[in-house]
């Protein structure tokens, strides 16, 4: 298997990273507001970039010259639709931290909801991204992973 793709372990320890700061951005956001939420918000903040630093070691590792997602089009020319699909999430996961980023509001509720749909957004991606790479290399990355 390391032949096929020699950045595997590189990838597992991206994907493991990126889903212990999912971790990290849940708790964040199921926290009570005891301080308010303007203290709440700081806090999840710090944890949202986390996970945007997270998210651009993710991109690095599989869009690189050299990464996963050059190879797969190599190696599994058949999977490249799907290449493009992770391509898509990619950009659209972007936008939301993006969002994240630039809006101030402070409504708990709404922003839990926020969270809640870009942590599933990230779960989804995580796999198509594994399903694909499974289909390539049949290797498993792992689901908790």
């Amino acid at each position: 298997m390391s032949d096929a793709f020699p950045r595997i372990g590189e990838v597992r320890e991206q994907r493991a990273g990126l889903r212990t700061t999912m971790q990290v951005v849940e708790a964040a956001a199921a926290a009570p507001v005891a301080g308010g939420a303007e203290a709440w918000r700081v806090e999840l903040d710090r944890c949202l970039d986390q996970l945007r630093q997270a998210w651009d070691r993710h991109i690095a590792v599989t869009e690189a010259a050299d990464g996963l997602f050059a190879r797969i089009r190599v190696d599994a020319p058949q999977l490249v639709p799907r290449i493009h699909q992770l391509d898509r999430e990619h950009a659209d996961i972007q936008a939301v931290l993006a969002d994240f980023a630039s809006d101030r509001r402070h409504d708990v509720d709404r922003v839990r909801e926020a969270v809640i749909d870009l942590l599933a957004k990230l779960t989804r991606h995580r796999q198509h991204g594994a399903d694909v790479v499974y289909e390539a290399y049949s290797v498993d990355l792992g689901g908790a992973g």
